[in-house]
């Protein structure tokens, strides 16, 4: 049985899944009008799916392009520029360094130094290709979520 947190948790990304879904619908729509030069639709459209998923990057590109075909230019900029805060605000964070990260990641930098017969740079090889390997990692499990 799921404790009242836990259902609520659940309700609510069910709740951001449709919206997404619906965002994604009305960005098609939007491709489609824009493409048939029905710029008024697709400007409504783009806007909707900005407003149910305030992540979908492509909703103010596509408002971007639609306010480029009409010649309003500011505006145009505007959504371009929020294109590039979404997709930042996308991008992946660096892993968290929390006690466990950091204790695996001195161990497994102590292993390779051990294996490579001990670094003697500043900043050693060893230690970069472990963060980095640990970075990647970390990449890929937030990709399967």
């Amino acid at each position: 049985m799921l404790s009242a947190s836990q259902s609520r948790v659940a309700v609510g990304k069910a709740a951001a899944d449709r919206d997404r879904k619906e965002a994604l619908q009305h960005y098609r729509l939007g491709q489609d009008a824009f493409r048939n030069e029905h710029y008024d639709v697709a400007e409504r459209e783009f806007q909707n799916a900005a407003k149910l998923d305030p992540t979908l990057e492509l909703a103010p590109y596509g408002l971007g392009q639609v306010y480029m075909a009409t010649k309003r230019f500011r505006p145009a900029i505007v959504a371009f520029q929020k294109c590039r805060e979404v997709f930042q605000a996308n991008s992946v964070a660096p892993p968290p360094m929390d006690m466990a990260y950091q204790q695996r990641l001195n161990d497994q930098i102590k292993e390779s130094r051990r294996q490579s017969g001990g670094c003697t740079s500043s900043r050693p090889k060893c230690e970069q290709s472990v963060r980095h390997r640990l970075y990647l990692q970390g990449l890929d499990r937030r990709s399967r979520r």
